[in-house]
């Protein structure tokens, strides 16, 4: 992220977020180090739990406009969260 106070911004407002930074890394950390990206990437994979949709619910939070009315995600209240829908 440039600069990097906005990653660390946005991992203090995301309940149970994870921020990793690469030194020097710009916007390539796979392949300035690409065996740390993928440990850190099967990690991710195997140990969060895929996203809840609820199409009815973002529905109504579109109309309304009101972020304060978003519905929960899988265990993180006041976070919505989008999956691919498959």
């Amino acid at each position: 992220m440039i600069p990097i106070r906005h990653g660390h911004l946005a991992h203090a407002a995301m309940a149970g977020s994870r921020l990793e930074v690469y030194a020097d890394a710009g916007h390539f950390p796979h392949r300035s180090d690409p065996e740390r990206f993928l440990e850190i990437l099967r990690e991710f994979l195997a140990e969060t739990p895929p996203a809840r949709y609820d199409r009815a619910s973002w529905g109504k939070l579109l109309r309304a406009g009101r972020p304060a009315e978003a519905p929960e995600a899988a265990g993180t209240p006041d976070v919505p969260t989008v999956s691919s829908g498959t």
